[in-house]
This record gives C-alpha cells, sequence and structure tokens, in this order.
C-alpha cells in the first residue's frame, strides 16, 4: 500500500515531464490543420485542402521506424473501412527517406492510404512535430479533432470512436 502514492507521483512526474518536453501532438485540438502540398510515391502533387469535405487522418511516420511500421496495416485497415463514408488516409514521410524505399514498403504490405514524400520540413516547423509516429484527425471542414503520438490498442480503440464521430457530423 505505501507504493501506491510513489507510483501517482511517478506517473504525474511523468506526465509533466512529457508535457514539458513536447512529447505529446504538437497542435492544439480545436485549430484549422495547415494547408501543405507534397508530392506522393507517384510524382503528383497532392494539397491538404483538396480533401475539404471529407475526414482526414493526418498520419506523420517513417519507414525506418519502428513503432511506424507497427502502425501502418491499422491505417490502411481504416482507410479501408471508412473510405467509402469520406475518411482520407494521408501518411506522409518525415525523414525523406528515399522513394523507392517507401515504395517497395508500401507494395510490399499493400498499404492504400496516400504516401506523400518530402514532409520533413512541414512536420518539424509547421505541424511542430518531434516524435513519430504522429497523427491528426481532420474533420470534413478540416479543424483538428482529434490527436495522439505513438501507436498501441488503446490508440486504436479511441481512433476508431473518434473517426466514426468525425463521419457522422
Amino acid at each position: 500500500m505505501k507504493k501506491q502514492p510513489q507510483m501517482i507521483i511517478g506517473l504525474v512526474l511523468g506526465a509533466a515531464v512529457t508535457s514539458l518536453l513536447g512529447c505529446g501532438p504538437g497542435l492544439a485540438t480545436g485549430r484549422q490543420a495547415p494547408d501543405f502540398t507534397l508530392e506522393n510515391i507517384s510524382g503528383q502533387r497532392v494539397t491538404l485542402s483538396q480533401y475539404r469535405g471529407q475526414a482526414v487522418l493526418l498520419n506523420f511516420w517513417a519507414v525506418g521506424c519502428p513503432d511506424c511500421r507497427r502502425e501502418a496495416p491499422f491505417l490502411r485497415d481504416i482507410q479501408n473501412q471508412y473510405a467509402d463514408r469520406g475518411l482520407r488516409v494521408l501518411a506522409v514521410n518525415v525523414w525523406d527517406e528515399p522513394a523507392h524505399r517507401i515504395q517497395e514498403y508500401v507494395r510490399e504490405n499493400n498499404l492504400s492510404q496516400q504516401v506523400l514524400l518530402g514532409g520533413h520540413d512541414l512536420f518539424v516547423d509547421v505541424y511542430r512535430g518531434k516524435f513519430i509516429p504522429h497523427t491528426y484527425l481532420l474533420d470534413r471542414q478540416g479543424k483538428i479533432v482529434y490527436a495522439f503520438v505513438d501507436w498501441n490498442e488503446e490508440i486504436h480503440l479511441q481512433l476508431l470512436e473518434e473517426v466514426d464521430e468525425a463521419l457522422d457530423d
């Protein structure tokens, strides 16, 4: 029983340090997601605002990131499950890895999400990201309604609820 207060203090201190270090999502919910234009893996220019009217799951990731690789199939499944209701997943590569490496990974894993290249500066300077995977859910008007860093089953379940809500609005 004596260890319980220590555990609570540890959790509170950990949350405070995480907050101070900026380990959480960079941009706050409730604000408009900054627009951008990047090339996809096919060389076509893609602009975030072209998806206005659809909900967007904006994911910052890299092929070389183990947690991102673990998350990618879940995002593929979410894209496939909700595409007919108006959800689009945009996966922005932030490590500026070679296009052929990204294309190979996408092909090998049968990813259906739109994969965009050259997103490092966008991620760091505009979206204020520090750690990946880093994901924002945008409503049909382009407003951030949910944001998270990292990936686990709990986040996955919460994300499904948030996607349903965003698509119902």
